[in-house]
């Protein structure tokens, strides 16, 4: 959950209802706040040498930046009061000491074994406490092992006598069901077949165009819905419409989008597809139909 409160996205959005009015106060320092907190997540989250973004680069690819990152949190952390409290919380020691810690880690490793890089999303304890889970499951009832009983579970765990026994069942991480998104409802296409839209998108491209009279009246979003609603919906007919790029090949064209203050351009970095002249008005006007109806 705080990964996904104090994430890019989220700054964005900030930002966006900042420009819009929506957010009349303090919306810039609470967007910069999480910017900093989510390039931070990625510091110390990295899984290859180089990832989409600078900051989700291993740990000493790009030291600099990584170590400006760092400090500005380390900074954040050391003055930032928690209501009364007149000492530090122990978060943000943790966060503090977490900081040296990898920074000096590192050091001792590029020192000591002239190490290039360090994939951070190692340096966590979730793969000690897996570890121990396995062994205290070794003992059946006896989950607290004595040292000694210690000892002989651990050379049975080196040797693999154990390696079928599951032991993911007391850790303190779960893997996600599904997207945490607007657009799940949208990966069961199976059940299109129960909604008016799905079945015009089935019977294909060519008779829906012969059929321009249905969708004749454009939606208006003004008197419906409020402008966060239209953005949220035009960015689930956008993920509608790139799901269905390979069947209506007219999707994945590319476009040239005049810049705006609409969500979908605040947001993009380039390659939208797409572009939704006014003579494709039957088509956003249908995908967003789509969008809105409850079974799909």
């Amino acid at each position: 959950v705080a990964a996904q409160l104090f994430s890019h996205t989220t700054a964005k959005a900030l930002q966006w209802c900042g420009h819009q009015g929506i957010i009349k106060e303090n919306w810039e320092a609470a967007a910069n706040l999480l910017e900093l907190v989510n390039t931070w997540f990625d510091i110390f989250n990295s899984k290859i040498k180089f990832g989409t973004h600078k900051a989700k680069h291993a740990y000493g690819i790009d030291i600099n930046a990584q170590n400006s990152i760092i400090r500005e949190m380390t900074q954040f952390m050391t003055r930032m009061k928690v209501g009364n409290h007149k000492h530090m919380l122990p978060f943000q020691r943790g966060v503090i000491v977490s900081n040296r810690s990898l920074i000096d880690l590192y050091n001792e490793l590029r020192n000591r074994y002239d190490t290039e890089y360090v994939l951070t999303s190692r340096l966590n304890q979730d793969l000690l406490e897996n570890f121990f889970s396995y062994v205290r499951g070794m003992g059946g009832p006896h989950e607290n092992p004595s040292p000694v009983d210690f000892k002989y579970r651990l050379k049975l765990y080196i040797l693999g006598k154990h390696s079928d026994a599951v032991f993911v069942d007391k850790k303190n991480t779960f893997e996600t069901a599904g997207e945490s998104c607007l657009a799940q409802p949208l990966h069961d296409l199976a059940e299109m077949n129960s909604c008016l839209t799905g079945q015009l998108l089935q019977e294909g491209i060519g008779e829906i165009l012969l059929q321009n009279e249905i969708y004749d009246e454009d939606i208006n979003f003004a008197q419906e819905t409020s402008s966060i609603h239209k953005e949220g919906l035009l960015y689930i007919a956008g993920y509608v419409a790139h799901k269905l790029r390979t069947r209506y090949p007219f999707l994945g064209e590319k476009a040239e989008f005049e810049k705006g203050g609409n969500w979908i351009n605040f947001i993009s970095e380039g390659n939208l597809t797409f572009s939704l002249l006014p003579q494709r008005k039957w088509s956003i006007t249908l995908i967003t139909c789509t969008a809105r109806t409850p079974r799909f």
